[in-house]
């Protein structure tokens, strides 16, 4: 046998046994009968299934900050004065994701709330009407302190001064609201 063969059958057997586990791990779950499937399903998800979106999501189009109106660079919101800005439409992508981090201004409080609107939707996806997860009006919020790590750029659920969105093809509008510091700034992660 070649080398690629060999390759390939131990891919094989390593998919199958990370199914067998996560087959056994949900059939003797101590809280299957606590709460219904459907629930379970939305809120837990394996440790390694994030990692695997984290390291995909990389993949695809990103937000640039050329595709701003009127926003070049680092983004300066004054507290007590929204920014908004227009996003220009995609000329191919569907979705371009959007990572927005806090810079470290030298202020210990204060987090900055970004809102994204839109008119339309991409093909297949529904709109949510006036719910939580609408993505039509979707929210995020960085906040204060950035943490000091060695590697800034990493985006995780830890990290409270950094964080994603969707943005759909159509474009759309972004707000950006400074609260409880004099002035904050954003970044636009390539």
């Amino acid at each position: 046998m070649d080398k690629s063969r060999i390759v390939v059958i131990l891919l094989l057997i390593l998919i199958a046994v990370l199914f067998a586990v996560g087959i056994g791990a949900g059939f003797f779950d101590k809280d299957a009968g606590s709460v219904p499937k459907d629930e379970r399903a939305l809120k837990e998800v394996p440790g390694f299934v994030k990692g695997l979106g984290s390291l995909l999501s990389g993949l695809g189009a990103k937000l640039e900050v050329e595709d701003l109106v009127d926003v070049h660079g680092p983004i300066t919101i004054r507290a007590g004065t929204p920014l908004v800005t227009h996003l220009r439409a995609s000329d191919d992508a569907e979705y371009r994701k959007a990572t927005f981090r806090l810079i470290d201004t030298g202020e210990s409080a204060g987090r900055v709330e970004i809102r994204y609107q839109t008119d339309c939707l991409p093909p297949g996806l529904e709109s949510k009407g006036e719910s939580e997860r609408n993505p039509k009006d979707q929210k995020l919020e960085l906040a204060y302190p950035v943490p000091r790590v060695e590697d800034k750029d990493l985006c995780n659920d830890e990290d409270k001064a950094c964080g994603k969105l969707n943005i759909f093809k159509c474009g759309g509008m972004l707000t950006l609201t400074c609260i409880g510091a004099s002035s904050c700034q954003v970044e636009l992660r390539k």
